[in-house]
């Protein structure tokens, strides 16, 4: 079930049926969170070789989550050519 109100002010509201996300509402142009608990984790992630996931569902974030580029370095080789190290440095002995 989702429950709209509308008003002649600027404030529209919404609610989805029990159990469901946090109701938002709009005032004057911009949504505002009605419920939820704050996310309480990093919100900067390294991309790895394993999964990673933030616990994000159901929860307000307070800023954006960035996602780090994958470091990527190049060399050069014996070969006269470049030698790419995606996620990683390898040092010279």
């Amino acid at each position: 079930m989702i429950r709209l109100n509308v008003s002649s002010g600027p404030a529209v509201s919404f609610r989805l049926g029990e159990g469901a996300a946090p109701g938002m509402a709009v005032e004057q142009g911009r949504p505002v969170c009605l419920g939820g608990q704050p996310y309480a984790g990093d919100y900067t992630v390294t991309p790895d070789v394993v999964d990673q996931v933030l616990p994000t569902a159901g929860k307000l974030l307070g800023e954006d989550v960035r996602v780090v580029r994958i470091p990527l370095y190049e060399v050069s080789n014996q070969q006269n050519g470049i030698t790419a190290y995606i996620g990683g440095e390898k040092y010279a002995d």
